[in-house]
């Protein structure tokens, strides 16, 4: 006869892809040092992680976001725009830069960070940031802080005062010639 599945076996196979695709949305069993998406990306990364205390504070700003209920809605709308201005753009990329410059506009003139990034939002979420990362940070991590703020104040103290600058209308060469 013949070996098709199931109807239980298909929808058993169904059910576990869908569980697979959640996990992965959700990121679950996904491992936390996903390679970066492109090279501006890697580059952008690898100039944080040069930083003292940078690798901490992407380490728990990576941890919050992952755990953030709005990531997966972000990355959803993140792939349908994707999906949705591509044809566009190929299409009509003229009508896409006028959108972008339209978009660029609107917020500019809304000023939406004034209005997100309010007090109470900052007092909430930086307290918890900077617990996760004092957490994360390693004693050699404060010792390696410690010492390149220490460098950098003692090459401003040993450096030699400049030289004032001067105003060229008051030189001699610039001065108007006094009436006799």
């Amino acid at each position: 006869m013949t070996d098709l599945p199931s109807p239980v076996d298909r929808l058993a196979r169904s059910r576990e892809h869908l569980r697979a695709a959640l996990r992965q949305a959700s990121g679950i069993g996904a491992e936390e040092s996903d390679p970066p998406s492109n090279e501006q990306d890697s580059a952008w990364r690898q100039g944080l992680h040069s930083l003292p205390g940078g690798e901490a504070v992407a380490e728990a700003v990576g941890a919050w976001w992952a755990k953030h209920p709005m990531r997966i809605a972000v990355e959803v709308l993140a792939e349908a725009l994707q999906s949705l201005l591509r044809p566009v753009a190929q299409r009509h990329p003229v009508g896409l830069v006028l959108g972008a410059m339209l978009t660029g506009a609107l917020l500019a003139w809304g000023r939406p960070w004034r209005w997100i990034l309010t007090p109470t939002l900052l007092a909430t979420l930086l307290p918890q940031l900077f617990a996760k990362v004092t957490a994360k940070v390693t004693s050699a991590g404060w010792l390696s802080v410690l010492a390149t703020v220490a460098s950098l104040a003692a090459r401003q103290t040993s450096a030699p005062p400049s030289s004032p600058r001067t105003d060229p209308r008051n030189s001699p060469s610039h001065r108007p010639p006094t009436a006799p």
